[in-house]
């Protein structure tokens, strides 16, 4: 019996995220720029971080979204 679930991306194009993986990206902050659905039901984000011209590839477990400074809590 196969069951299909309808799994809503975790991010958007236009969001910014930061980058919560392991290595030296960890930390910087980039903005998603395609969104991708793998044939295995698996979202990748295509992220620019400042410092390049190509997106990087990345999992939405490697990526937390962006929250300014004046909007985070106390």
């Amino acid at each position: 019996m196969s069951t299909d679930y309808a799994v809503a991306s975790r991010f958007n194009v236009g969001e910014e995220v930061v980058y919560v993986g392991p290595g030296f990206r960890n930390g910087d902050v980039g903005e998603v720029v395609r969104v991708t659905k793998g044939f295995d039901s698996i979202y990748r984000y295509d992220v620019r971080f400042s410092d390049v011209t190509v997106p990087d590839r990345c999992f939405g477990y490697e990526l937390q979204l962006h929250r300014a400074e004046s909007q985070k809590c106390a």
